[in-house]
């Protein structure tokens, strides 16, 4: 099947709304190493909670940094997209771009959680994922019924 430059536009733009859209929310929750609750229910050192904050912070730096350059290849994609004159091969040449930008974000983001979770004790580490599910369950919104 073959798509047309605007919907492989709207896809790419989708895809880069997705992972600004989940950045943000990240920004947005707490630091549960830092928790008074999470910290003491599953034992978290200080230390630990140090080295961990210390992965964050460094990831954190990197991953602005990939963002805007995410943000910088997908605000070029539409230039050309929006330009009379695009070529079909230089659309996808910078299509190529974004995707690597957005799979450099990611690979950041994955090891950052890596480098956390090499923080902890595998026990501890089965009791942050219950934790984590418990606690998206009670943050889910239930399903619209119409």
């Amino acid at each position: 099947m073959k798509m047309s430059v605007p919907t492989t536009w709207l896809l790419v733009v989708a895809g880069v709304l997705i992972v600004a859209v989940s950045l943000a929310d990240a920004r947005q929750r707490h630091k549960w190493w830092e928790s008074g609750d999470i910290k003491a229910e599953l034992n978290i050192t200080d230390e630990q909670s140090e080295a961990i904050d210390e992965v964050y912070q460094t990831a954190r730096q990197n991953l602005r940094a990939l963002m805007d350059t995410l943000n910088a290849e997908g605000g070029a994609l539409s230039l050309l997209v929006d330009a009379d004159d695009s070529r079909e091969t230089d659309i996808t040449e910078q299509i190529d771009k974004v995707e690597a930008a957005r799979g450099a974000l990611s690979k950041e983001r994955l090891l950052m959680v890596y480098r956390m979770y090499r923080e902890l004790s595998v026990e501890k580490r089965a009791g942050l994922r219950e934790w984590m599910d418990q606690n998206r369950q009670r943050t889910r919104r239930p399903p619209s019924r119409r």
